[in-house]
């Protein structure tokens, strides 16, 4: 089922709240209320994600073995064809815009602005990361590559798939702290529906509770000393499990 968000400014009545929720769900939507910032929810952990692929493939892993490695942990596709389907002009407008506002907790990559510049716009324009030959499966293109990989050498699939996963991991975890979600189990209904992460593995948040909160942030220190403080755990992520209950009830506020 399609997600949507609902936007509670500040000074939303709860009727009106109420009524698009009913309102979505009489659509076969389902409504997730979220904080008006930017990204607001989705957006905010989707571009983390996704700006820290372009990272990587900047500091010189190519484009297959970054999507290859998200495509195994469970995503439906990888972030750089992710992208492609997007649009490149739609991406770098978008970090552009959200970069003000994120800082060092999301340094902006480079490499959809300068595909835009060499006029591959993604899949809707024929060329991207990927080439698009009719009638044939998309693959790699070497010419988008050459134009925005970098000269250090590729990184391992779980290296890959920690610094992406944990970005948004993180990105979601600030966006809890800050009331813009309202609950773990609303994060990962959201991610799940809105951007497809791995379903089997239940979001971001459930998935972070499984492989345990200690490993979790050793891991994400062993990554803010070699990449940077976006890796710094943020305080949701302290010493708390998720899911006190198994899953929400259902008449639990999403």
């Amino acid at each position: 089922m399609p997600l949507v968000e609902v936007v509670r400014g500040p000074e939303s009545a709860e009727w009106a709240i109420d009524t698009v929720r009913t309102f979505a769900t009489r659509l076969g939507k389902v409504p997730v209320v979220v904080g008006d910032a930017p990204g607001f929810f989705v957006n905010r952990a989707l571009t983390s994600y996704l700006n820290e692929a372009l990272l990587i493939l900047e500091e010189g892993t190519p484009i297959n073995v970054i999507d290859t490695a998200l495509e195994g942990f469970g995503m439906p596709m990888g972030p750089l064809r992710l992208l492609d389907e997007v649009g490149l002009d739609v991406a770098a407008r978008v970090a552009a815009q959200m970069a003000p506002a994120f800082g060092t907790a999301m340094p902006t990559a480079t490499a959809a602005a300068s595909l835009v510049a060499a006029g591959r716009l993604g899949r809707k324009g024929g060329k991207g990361f990927y080439a698009y030959p009719d009638g044939e499966r998309p693959a790699p293109d070497p010419a988008a590559e050459t134009l925005v990989i970098g000269p250090g050498d590729p990184l391992s699939a779980a290296i890959i798939v920690d610094r992406c996963v944990l970005a948004m991991l993180n990105a979601a975890a600030t966006a809890l702290e800050e009331g813009v979600i309202s609950s773990p189990a609303a994060a990962d209904l959201a991610l799940v529906l809105g951007i497809g992460f791995a379903p089997f593995r239940g979001g971001v948040f459930r998935y972070a509770e499984e492989r345990g909160g200690e490993a979790i942030r050793d891991r994400m220190a062993e990554l803010a000393q070699r990449w940077g403080p976006r890796f710094v755990p943020a305080q949701a992520l302290g010493e708390r499990r998720f899911y006190p209950r198994s899953w929400p009830s259902k008449t639990e506020s999403l």
